[in-house]
């Protein structure tokens, strides 16, 4: 999941483009750092890298990393994509056992870490 997250204003950088991730989850804590609130038990971060004044010069560290489920998915149904109407079952991929990949990004930045969703990836067994 990959988002875009444009803002303007006197309060911000020009022309920074983040490569850290980010989320909607930040933008109420960014926000709030600007308007002089604390919003210390929001789940996002304030995104320092792209604001003039940041609240922390800290160079956040991110670690990619992979969730597998402990329980494969068995018993799942398919259908074929050249159907509409959903009613034509893919019996090939029906057959076997999954297991899903949670792919995050772990950005961690003055001794906090925050993880971002970055894609899902079923396996075939």
């Amino acid at each position: 999941m990959h988002n875009t997250l444009i803002a303007s204003g006197p309060s911000f950088r020009t022309s920074a483009v983040i490569s850290n991730p980010t989320g909607n989850v930040d933008v109420a804590p960014t926000v709030a750092y600007l308007l002089g609130v604390s919003m210390s038990q929001a789940d996002g971060r304030i995104l320092n890298e792209a604001l003039q004044t940041p609240a922390s010069m800290s160079t956040p560290v991110v670690k990619a990393a992979t969730i597998a489920t402990t329980a494969p998915a068995t018993g799942l149904s398919f259908e074929l994509p050249t159907d509409p109407t959903g009613s034509t079952k893919d019996l090939a991929l029906t057959q076997g056992t999954y297991s899903i990949n949670l792919a995050v990004k772990d950005l961690i930045v003055d001794g906090k870490t925050y993880r971002y969703f970055d894609y899902a990836k079923a396996v075939r067994r």
